[in-house]
């Protein structure tokens, strides 16, 4: 009899254990609650997206940059943690990227996840064919990424993510300062039929602070984007020129130097889906040219130009079944 007893009053204590925790618990529901920053799960180059990428992602948002006092890309990565900026002339006319420890020639600049470094050299990776006004996000890969990403990624992949047109919208801005210094800007968000379009603008100059910083920079994006039955199409078109002193950029001996560089990059983009089969091409190319001269005031001395082309495709096939999901890619 006596283990019988026992075994009722374990019975009782499991069943009534439980139910003394919940009504401890809901007594404190009056208590003050706290929201959590929402995660941003970061797309991949793949259909399958993340693929249990365990790497710590750092997203900019499109709030946080309107917050910050920044004009271009380069002033913004100057405010991450991690990233480490060498900026040559303000407005970001050319800046260096750095992550880890590793120069500028081991971090990717992806724009919309395709590869946009420049091969003649990583000088020139942030002429980017975007406004700083057309980014919708950053994200921020730390540590090696060559896997998915390429060579390119040794220390990191900056992964810039253009706005989606949407609707009807036009945007004006206009600034001024010292040393001649002005920028005008304008966006606008416009549908023709079927086809979302973003057309943007921007000028900036100023006669420097000093010696041989005068620059003077242009820059115009088109953007389109339509969704039909089988699938979406969308076309990204960007062109960026920059002339600007180069004062001891290169050398100390030459404080005459001067630069011009003329950036051009092409983007289509196909995705066909159905119940069986998803097929996303991505097809773009990458026209860059330098213009360098060692001093300015000496034409056709030391001059040297160099034109480069980067063009590429991927394809993604991605196939659901029962069981799993299978994904094959090709890249050329």
């Amino acid at each position: 009899m006596t283990g019988q007893i026992k075994k009722l009053l374990i019975y009782f204590f499991l069943i009534l254990w439980p139910n003394f925790f919940l009504t401890a618990t809901s007594a404190k529901a009056d208590q003050p609650t706290h929201t959590l920053e929402p995660i941003v799960i970061t797309p991949t180059k793949s259909l399958l997206g993340l693929l249990q990428d365990l790497r710590q992602v750092k997203i900019i948002t499109r709030e946080k940059i309107d917050e910050l006092p920044v004009h271009s890309v380069a002033e913004l990565l100057h405010y991450t943690l991690g990233v480490d900026i060498r900026q040559r002339g303000s407005w970001g006319i050319q800046a260096d990227v750095n992550m880890r420890g590793a120069n500028f020639e081991q971090v990717l600049i992806c724009l919309n996840g395709l590869p946009i470094n420049d091969p003649q050299t990583g000088h020139h990776n942030l002429d980017l064919p975007v406004r700083l006004a057309d980014i919708e996000r950053i994200e921020i890969l730390p540590g090696g990424g060559s896997r998915l990403y390429g060579a390119g990624a040794f220390a990191g992949t900056i992964n810039i993510i253009t706005k989606s047109p949407a609707g009807s919208q036009i945007e004006v801005e206009t600034s001024g300062g010292s040393f001649g210094l002005n920028a005008q800007g304008l966006s606008a968000n416009f549908p023709l039929g079927n086809f979302q379009n973003r057309f943007s603008f921007a000028r900036e100059e100023s006669s420097g602070w000093r010696s041989e910083t005068d620059f003077t920079a242009k820059n115009l994006s088109l953007n389109t984007q339509s969704s039909f039955s089988w699938g979406e199409l969308g076309y990204l078109f960007g062109w960026t020129k920059k002339d600007f002193g180069a004062d001891s950029f290169y050398s100390n001996f030459y404080t005459q130097e001067q630069e011009h560089t003329d950036t051009r990059f092409f983007n289509l983009k196909t995705l066909i889906k159905n119940q069986i089969l998803a097929l996303q091409s991505d097809l773009y190319f990458r026209r860059h040219t330098d213009h360098f001269l060692l001093d300015r005031t000496r034409p056709g001395w030391q001059e040297n130009y160099h034109t480069s082309y980067s063009s590429g495709l991927d394809l993604d096939a991605l196939k659901t079944f029962d069981f799993g999901s299978l994904l094959a890619g090709l890249e050329l």
